[in-house]
């Protein structure tokens, strides 16, 4: 019975998740019984480690991570497992050979939000403790008559304390974020200053009751957790070998028409 162990910093029951297991189990391995298990670390990044460690423990086939975060807690444990990164948003210049997956291109959908918008504050909101949103944040091209301001929250407890006053606003992705959308949603939909917004998964937009001012360039995030689903089977069929690992590729794309 092939195992699997999933570890995300967030729910252990997001949209995402579900989408995995059900293509997992409804997918091309419908055949198959898996030894299936969510380690979650609740929100609390101080708990990501010590999941890894328990997913790792479990000597499964297949590691599976929501987020490069939970990706590099699964690698810094030295496993030699296959890990497969769900919609991840980073990933290092010389990756290890059992990486793969599938990783959100942060950068391109940053700057590209940044020069469209309708807008000449933006407030970009991101997570100052994980290394994919910082490294986006440092690599925003700057765009004549624009000026960008940071909102770094890491905790979702913060959100609700925010008063976003800039005429426009930006989410940079990752794996609490999307799962506390409706939160996020709830800073800026009802702000009349607000009166530009990009999101990059279009379940934000799906939240929002101001949908005329709200606009998606990004990825899509279920599908793409569907992808690892597939690649997980692949992994788990007799004979694979970890060297026919294939490199970390481009999650799937979703964009409103001319966005």
């Amino acid at each position: 019975m092939p195992k699997v162990r999933v570890v995300t910093p967030t729910d252990p029951k997001t949209d995402s998740i579900k989408a995995f297991h059900h293509r997992l189990t409804h997918g091309p391995c419908s055949q198959v019984t898996f030894d299936y298990r969510v380690y979650s670390a609740a929100d609390n990044s101080d708990n990501l480690d010590d999941m890894a460690g328990y997913a790792v423990g479990d000597a499964p086939n297949v590691l599976v991570a929501c987020g490069w975060m939970a990706a590099q807690a699964l690698l810094n444990t030295g496993t030699s497992l296959p890990v497969v990164m769900a919609a991840g948003g980073y990933i290092p210049n010389s990756p290890p050979a059992n990486l793969t997956g599938f990783k959100l291109n942060g950068t391109d959908v940053a700057n590209h939000q940044l020069a469209h918008i309708q807008a000449s504050d933006v407030t970009v909101l991101y997570d100052d403790t994980n290394d994919a949103s910082i490294e986006i944040v440092n690599n925003l091209t700057a765009v004549s008559g624009k000026t960008v301001h940071l909102l770094p929250i890491h905790d979702r407890s913060k959100f609700a304390q925010q008063n976003v006053t800039t005429d426009g606003f930006l989410v940079i992705p990752n794996a609490m974020y999307y799962d506390h959308c409706a939160e996020i949603v709830a800073m800026v939909d009802n702000n009349a200053s607000v009166r530009a917004i990009y999101y990059p998964e279009r379940e934000y937009k799906a939240i929002s009751g101001n949908q005329g001012k709200v606009k998606v360039y990004g990825h899509h995030i279920q599908n793409t957790f569907r992808k690892a689903a597939d690649l997980v089977c692949t992994i788990v069929s007799p004979g694979f070998k970890i060297s026919a690992l294939p490199p970390v590729a481009d999650a799937d794309v979703d964009n409103d028409a001319g966005a």
